[in-house]
């Protein structure tokens, strides 16, 4: 984390008589030990290296309070930022692969950084960047410095990432880059002239503009568009201090207090799984059960018009098309058995796997939340390692299934019910829990709106606008 000074004496800083801008007190706390407290959070940051001209004035209690989550060192650096990186990166201090964020960047949270670390996975180097269109729509009051290219503009989010010694000489590139941020033409000139050119006439994409700079230096780049309109907001001057100190007052306003139980709640059907489940289910267990069936599929046609001209309710869409493809009684070995051959045929998003694996190492507790019906969710569950489960129920004949729904379906509205009722039956109520939510579809509104914090994962096209619009920050999952 570089926490230096300029040679002349900060503003901000001279403002508030402090030495140092990382000194500098938002939401009553200096501004480094909200970065500081943001990385010992984060499960792919190993140790903190804070890097700065004066290291001594920096060692606070609130750094060494945070110092017992996360090993944190100090580095004496140069007068500038490519100086201190070149000297630093890939040293025992700071080993490969190296995560480069600044001290005045308050509002950077673990969701942001382990985003950033996902979608730059694979790259020699990377960097983040926040595109006007997202932030002037959350925060239209404030100002930043914008790099236009053709189909956009962006501004930095002060993240980068160099993984290998290859990647060294690129590194002392992009910080030479950022420290030019707020002139575009002398940014865009150290990547050469031709791609100068390229992107001030707008005739270049932001990853055209970085493929060919990826050419140039014989190395892989990425550059990551972050859906958090935050994560472009560092604090460089008064205004942007006024602005920082009262976001981040109102989002530890917003926190709960006292003893709480983290939830992150996964929907699954185009959240986790590239597809939906419940009619691939269906399908699949026709071929491999009874195989004339499929020849029922245009009554599922007129099933599927029914519920569009609301003659039929999701539910009982539901019902009809279960009857049709499985009949009025199937045994409980035959449902397990086929639910085991279906998981195994399932994709899932790559990214989704990883965040699941980040908040269960996060010891968040993992909660499936899923309109689709039991008889096979369970197996998907096992298969990801979820032991709670909230979804739709089918009644049992002994041990046969019947196409008939236990209760609700677990959708829309009834989903957050079905939500409370289950934590409330645990013995959680809704000051004990802190619930983070992701899902994929504009049906779980009712629980993006009742969550902590709420992801929107590779929404349809009529949903982007509004989930943009409500602030839940929209991620892409491959």
């Amino acid at each position: 984390m570089l926490a230096g000074s300029r040679a002349e004496q900060d503003p901000l800083a001279a403002h508030f008589e402090l030495p140092l801008k990382a000194l500098v007190p938002v939401a009553g706390a200096p501004m480094i030990s909200h970065v500081v407290g943001t990385l010992v959070r984060c499960p792919s940051v190993a140790r903190v290296l804070i890097v700065s001209q004066r290291p001594v004035m920096l060692d606070c209690p609130n750094l060494q309070i945070l110092s017992d989550r996360c090993p944190i060192h100090w580095a004496a650096g140069k007068d500038g930022i490519a100086e201190s990186l070149a000297m630093l990166a890939g040293t025992e201090a700071a080993p490969w692969p190296v995560l480069v964020t600044t001290a005045d960047n308050p509002l950077l949270t673990p969701d942001m950084v382990e985003h950033f670390l996902a979608a730059s996975k694979g790259s020699d180097v990377s960097l983040a960047v926040v595109a006007r269109e997202l932030l002037s729509h959350r925060y239209p009051q404030s100002r930043r410095t914008w790099l236009r290219f053709r189909a956009g503009a962006y501004t930095g989010a002060n993240l980068f990432t160099a993984r290998s010694p290859r990647s060294a000489e690129a590194l002392r590139v992009l910080a030479r880059a950022e420290a030019s941020r707020k002139n575009q033409l002398r940014l865009l000139w150290r990547f050469g002239p031709a791609l100068a050119i390229g992107a001030l006439t707008r005739t270049m994409s932001l990853q055209q503009v970085v493929d060919r700079a990826g050419v140039r230096f014989g190395l892989k780049p990425a550059v990551v568009v972050l859906p958090f309109a935050e994560a472009g907001i560092d604090v460089d001057s008064l205004e942007d201090w006024r602005f920082a100190d009262r976001l981040l007052s109102h989002r530890n306003a917003a926190l709960p207090h006292g003893p709480t139980q983290p939830v992150t709640v996964f929907d699954l059907d185009r959240t986790l799984t590239r597809r939906g489940t419940y009619t691939g289910f269906l399908l699949y267990a026709a071929w491999r059960r009874t195989p004339w069936r499929l020849l029922l599929a245009p009554l599922a046609v007129l099933g599927f018009a029914a519920y569009l001209f609301r003659a039929l309710s999701r539910k009982e869409l539901k019902e009809r098309l279960q009857a049709l493809f499985l009949g009025a009684k199937v045994p409980r070995g035959d449902i397990a058995r086929l639910a085991g051959g279906f998981v195994r045929r399932l994709r899932f998003h790559k990214d989704a796997i990883y965040r699941l694996e980040t908040e269960r190492h996060a010891g968040r507790r993992i909660v499936l939340a899923t309109a689709a019906n039991a008889f096979y969710v369970e197996a998907i569950a096992n298969q990801l390692g979820i032991d709670e489960i909230v979804c739709t129920q089918s009644t049992w004949d002994g041990n046969y299934l019947t196409p008939r729904i236990s209760g609700e379906n677990c959708h829309g509205r009834e989903k957050l019910t079905m939500l409370q009722t289950y934590f409330r039956e645990a013995g959680l109520d809704g000051q004990s829990l802190h619930v983070r939510f992701f899902s994929d579809h504009p049906s779980d509104r009712p629980v993006f709106c009742w969550a902590n914090e709420a992801y929107v994962v590779n929404p349809p096209r009529r949903f982007r606008s509004d989930a943009a619009a409500a602030g839940w920050p929209i991620l892409k999952w491959t």
